[in-house]
């Protein structure tokens, strides 16, 4: 009897550590998964963020050439105008 008793104490104690040190383990697991995807997730935002950023870099670069070339233009007819 007494043999039993110590029998399920040892199961319900034993496996209660191990149920114990499983679950954190699954979890540790559940939790680099989870991590893994967010970065993911930030790298693809980046990403994007990037091509958005270098295409409005590239626009506003022909635009300031354009404008350049206009006042070029302007100033040199302000000067023949002058003469």
């Amino acid at each position: 009897m007494l043999e039993n008793i110590l029998t399920l104490l040892s199961t319900l104690v034993g496996g209660g550590l191990l149920g114990i040190l499983f679950e954190r383990k699954k979890r540790r697991v559940e939790t680099e998964a989870i991590e893994a995807e967010v970065i993911d997730r930030i790298q693809n935002i980046y990403n994007k963020f990037l091509e958005d950023y270098n295409e409005k870099i590239t626009e506003l670069l022909n635009e300031n050439k354009k404008l350049k070339e206009k006042i070029k233009k302007l100033e040199e007819r302000v000067n023949e105008l002058s003469k």
